[in-house]
């Protein structure tokens, strides 16, 4: 094999986080139909081709999780999800509300290579509140 060949193999190559990361990105920035309601604590999304799905719940202890899955085999392991506002993590005590699905097509001017960007993608809205604080918020995916 080539050097140059051989290198050109070698950046086919992605480390597990790279792997992850795009895995993350792509489910979540482009390929998120309408969400399946499992029970009134989880949300499954799940892409077009049915290959990803993404697991949104709240645990016995009322914190929020994700885990992502690929052909039924996870990708990203349960995980917390929340952010901290003035020190307190909404994450935490939380209720899921009602999902509210969206499609986006749009074309706006852009600068480099092309003269014009496209956003076309399906999204998801999911409504959720902090239950102490009584502070509402969402999560759009």
């Amino acid at each position: 094999m080539t050097a140059a060949k051989e290198k050109s193999v070698r950046n086919d190559v992605y480390s597990r986080r790279d792997f992850l990361a795009a895995t993350a990105a792509s489910v979540l920035a482009t390929h998120l139909p309408l969400p399946i309601t499992v029970a009134p604590s989880q949300f499954r999304i799940v892409s077009p081709d049915g290959n990803v799905t993404l697991r949104l719940f709240v645990d016995a202890k009322s914190t929020l999780n994700y885990q992502v899955t690929f052909k039924g085999q996870p990708v990203i392991e349960i995980s917390p999800i929340g952010i901290a506002v003035d020190g307190l993590n909404l994450g935490r005590d939380v209720a899921l509300g009602k999902s509210v699905p969206y499609r986006l097509n749009e074309k706006y001017p852009a600068r480099g290579a092309h003269a014009e960007a496209v956003n076309h993608c399906y999204g998801t809205s999911i409504d959720l509140t902090h239950l102490p604080s009584k502070t509402a918020f969402c999560l759009v995916s």
